[in-house]
């Protein structure tokens, strides 16, 4: 209250005096005082709740608690809890030869004899175009959310789109011409040549190393802790086998078709290979109308989609992070499923 009376009218005298009283009445902080919590923090022993862990973050796996291994579970694919999203065609019913996710709810899709690159929802509403001087062939997103292109036909090219729509050169492989094309969580390019030569290139473009695959390289994706997975064949479409290579460049594992049902296919058609969670690809298959997925590490694979959900001439397929399977065919259908 003598603040708050002083403070109107106030003579430096009764300031001096007031600011002598506050000095004796308000005490200093004292540094050399510890602080002291009343209780220090503790943890309860007790179990998890994994239907409680379950519905906040996913399927989850519980171990015994001392080992501390919390991981998630493994979700199986299952054809029988797919559900339908949409199905759309494209301009002028042309081939698709890429599709690559953007974000949660688009893609990006390159179509056969055309030079522009479409931007589309799962409802075939194209949101965006952008025309190129060359026709885009195999696209691939990089962690920076640029997009990287390889031309079609036979071309030593690679293009990038940038955020802003710059189309700029991305890098030059003569005398190799880039087909597949895939990026690495560590951000390495892979690109396939239609060779035994896989290049790997940094994100300005330059060679880092070359792997051989044994076969001529066709699709290429990223799998997880530093792995890729490759399809090889007798030419441009047609495949013989996947094969799998660990980060030190060796082959440790072959697909030659088998299926968990017995029967091997002899070969697989298809532009455009992808990859899932828990390192599952996704294998289209233009010969059987069907869409295989492979478990690298389990060495068979199983049908996941075929005519019976209204597919026909599967070429190509992707998968986004929230599950939607986007398969394009040959005659210009999209069909949008969720896992």
């Amino acid at each position: 209250m003598d603040v708050e009376q002083k403070t109107e009218k106030v003579s430096y005298t009764s300031l001096f005096e007031l600011t002598g009283r506050l000095g004796t009445t308000v005490p200093l902080y004292d540094v050399t005082t510890k602080n002291v919590l009343s209780r220090l923090p503790h943890f309860m022993p007790g179990k998890l709740n994994p239907d409680q862990m379950k519905a906040m973050i996913g399927y989850i796996q519980v171990d015994e608690l001392e080992k501390k291994d919390i991981g998630y579970k493994k979700k199986e694919v299952d054809r029988k809890e797919l559900s339908h999203i949409s199905t759309f065609q494209v301009l002028n019913n042309e081939e698709i030869y890429s599709i690559c996710p953007i974000g949660d709810t688009h893609v990006w899709m390159s179509v056969s004899s055309s030079n522009e690159l479409l931007n589309v929802n799962k409802n075939g509403k194209v949101a965006e175009s952008v025309k190129l001087e060359f026709y885009p062939f195999c696209l691939t997103m990089t962690n920076t959310e640029e997009l990287l292109i390889t031309v079609d036909y036979c071309s030593p090219l690679i293009y990038k789109l940038t955020k802003d729509r710059r189309v700029t050169r991305f890098a030059d492989i003569s005398p190799l011409e880039a087909w597949g094309i895939s990026v690495s969580d560590s951000d390495e390019v892979f690109v396939t040549t239609k060779t035994t030569t896989i290049l790997v290139l940094n994100m300005s473009g330059e060679r880092i190393r070359q792997i051989s695959c044994g076969g001529n390289g066709l699709s290429v994706v990223c799998l997880t802790k530093g792995d890729i997975a490759v399809t090889t064949g007798a030419d441009i479409f047609e495949c013989k086998e996947i094969i799998v290579i660990n980060k030190s460049d060796q082959i440790i594992h072959k697909w030659s078709g088998e299926l968990d049902n017995g029967q091997t296919l002899k070969k697989t058609h298809q532009w455009d290979i992808a990859r899932y969670r828990y390192d599952r690809v996704f294998v289209p298959d233009s010969n059987t109308d069907q869409v295989y997925v492979l478990s690298v590490n389990e060495g068979k694979a199983k049908c996941l989609l075929d005519k019976r959900h209204g597919v026909t001439y599967p070429a190509v397929v992707c998968v986004d992070r929230w599950g939607h399977v986007w398969i394009g065919c040959v005659d210009g259908t999209v069909h949008v499923m969720q896992l």
